[in-house]
């Protein structure tokens, strides 16, 4: 059994949340309960600390290259920009997580974002085992336009979860997140 517990408490999972400052407490309430089962570093957005509203994309960029660069065997959960941040490094060779869980897809930012080019491209190649956790009323993209991008990518290994009846942006069922993590990043 030990071998077991040491497996898991050696997982390793990079944190990505998402925008606006508030998603700071939130990703560190997710941390913290994921910490039960694994350990991992929370990505810390500059324009946070500086008060700004949007995402600097390239500094971003350069800090997770940092985060990541020794390490080889990890895996990322990501909410909203934090999700469009994973394809763009992924789509850049910053990132070669084994497994992914995005939270809340900001499905007008895939298809026709401007400031995120590529990230289509991305999400059309991607072969990463991955989970789309999606509220049904999301504002950012609910369940009819997640499963349209879903299906008209044909991702081949991936899988959805919707949170019938819920409105909103936040995803704060965190035993369902943890449970999804825990099993899934196994």
């Amino acid at each position: 059994m030990a071998q077991i517990d040491d497996v898991i408490l050696n997982m390793e999972i990079i944190y990505l949340a998402g925008n606006s400052t508030r998603n700071r407490d939130w990703i560190e309430e997710v941390k913290k309960q994921f910490d039960e089962f694994s350990g991992g570093e929370i990505l810390y957005y500059d324009h946070w600390a500086r008060g700004e509203d949007s995402i600097m994309m390239e500094a971003e960029l350069k800090k997770l290259a940092d985060l990541v660069k020794d390490k080889d065997d990890y895996y990322v959960f990501a909410k909203s920009i934090g999700t469009i941040v994973t394809l763009t490094a992924i789509g850049a060779g910053v990132l070669k997580p084994k497994k992914a869980i995005f939270c809340g897809l900001p499905c007008s930012l895939v298809e026709g974002g401007r400031d995120f080019e590529g990230v289509e491209e991305v999400l059309k190649g991607l072969t990463m085992p991955t989970i789309f956790v999606q509220n049904e009323f999301d504002k950012v993209g609910g369940e009819k336009e997640i499963k349209e991008i879903l299906g008209k990518y044909k991702l081949k290994d991936c899988s959805l979860v919707i949170n019938p009846g819920v409105e909103g942006h936040n995803y704060e069922d965190y035993r369902q997140l943890m449970m999804l993590a825990r099993e899934f990043f196994k």
